[in-house]
């Protein structure tokens, strides 16, 4: 009798073997690299695949993945897959958006472990902004998370992506606008009258500092005829172009930020030339001019048209201190001048 007891016994543990037993199966089968950076990223994939296969419980598969990867990425997805909206043990944070990124840069998950999540979020309610996000991430990836996410109305994740752009877009990066305006002579130099001015502004810039060379060109009439020097005469004659050329080093602090809109202040330092007369090409002649080291303190406005401030138009203003030379006998050009500037540029970041 106590013979045929023990041979039941073995059949049913042969049948139904114990939990352990079952549990240390488990583990073999999911923790199966000898790299202990690699670990829960393989381990995540090996419990996808029995969970996808229902080759044993997903309690018993879980339990076995989690007492070594609780806090590893992937098993946080693995939470967040049930509840997209976040919880205590899968929050919506900073971690998880860096993760979420990740994809941008063809961190992709794997295939086994990407159709364990999608079915989990399939299944899954969503009441919230970023929950949606999350949802359509786990879902259908990377691109449906970026359309998902410039569709949103609000969320943490919809806030964060925006300081990120603006984080990007502090980067090294290469500027160029062009501009059109006026030229406002001031004293003795508002004798050649105010004129339009065009030029342009190539600059680098880093966090909130861009330095760049600009020109900028102003021509025209002015309203009655002065006196120059023609050192090919050797004489005074009178002439009413205006011809006027600045090129110098542009400097830009954006200290102000408020929605679209940014405030700057720069500080140009060059060369001014007015040009009385311009000499023939191969004619041996010599131009008359007169120049002028320059300082312009100014202050710029801009809107950005996107949310990467990569596609903007400035107002600007500025104040030039200059000194031209005139010859004894001529009119005095003596003053400074000031530029109202309307620009168009856009910012060509270094940094995707």
């Amino acid at each position: 009798m106590r013979h045929v007891l023990c041979r039941a016994a073995l059949a049913v543990a042969l049948i139904n073997p114990p939990v352990a037993q079952a549990s240390t199966d488990i583990d073999h089968l999911i923790f199966t690299s000898q790299n202990r950076n690699n670990l829960c990223a393989e381990a995540a994939i090996n419990a996808a695949t029995l969970i996808n296969k229902a080759e044993f419980p997903e309690w018993q598969v879980t339990r076995a993945w989690s007492r070594e990867c609780a806090d590893s990425d992937e098993w946080k997805l693995y939470q967040l897959a049930f509840e997209p909206d976040g919880s205590a043990e899968a929050p919506i944070d900073r971690r998880l958006k860096a993760r979420l990124d990740a994809a941008r840069r063809g961190d992709t998950l794997p295939d086994a472990f990407r159709e364990l999540l999608r079915s989990k979020a399939e299944a899954a309610t969503v009441t919230t902004e970023d929950g949606k996000i999350v949802r359509a991430w786990l879902m259908n990836g990377y691109f449906a998370y970026t359309a998902e996410l410039k569709a949103a109305r609000g969320g943490k994740l919809r806030e964060w992506a925006h300081e990120d752009l603006i984080e990007r877009s502090d980067n090294l990066a290469y500027e160029m606008s062009v501009s059109g305006g006026t030229w406002l002579p001031s004293n003795n130099l508002a004798r050649l009258g105010n004129q339009p001015s065009i030029g342009m502004l190539l600059s680098l810039s880093l966090m909130r500092i861009s330095i760049g060379m600009k020109l900028d060109f102003r021509f025209g009439e002015s309203p009655g005829p002065y006196a120059y020097f023609n050192p090919n005469s050797n004489s005074l004659q009178q002439t009413s172009r205006v011809n006027s050329l600045y090129m110098g080093c542009d400097l830009r602090y954006d200290f102000l930020r408020f929605s679209a809109f940014s405030l700057l202040a720069s500080l140009g330092v060059g060369y001014d030339n007015l040009t009385h007369y311009a000499a023939t090409r191969y004619s041996g002649e010599k131009p008359a001019m007169s120049d002028s080291f320059s300082i312009a303190p100014g202050l710029v406005i801009r809107y950005h048209f996107d949310e990467q401030h990569t596609i903007f138009a400035d107002v600007s203003f500025y104040r030039h201190f200059v000194g031209f030379d005139v010859a004894p006998g001529a009119d005095s050009l003596s003053g400074g001048y000031s530029t109202i500037l309307f620009a168009v540029g856009m910012k060509l970041l270094t940094v995707d």
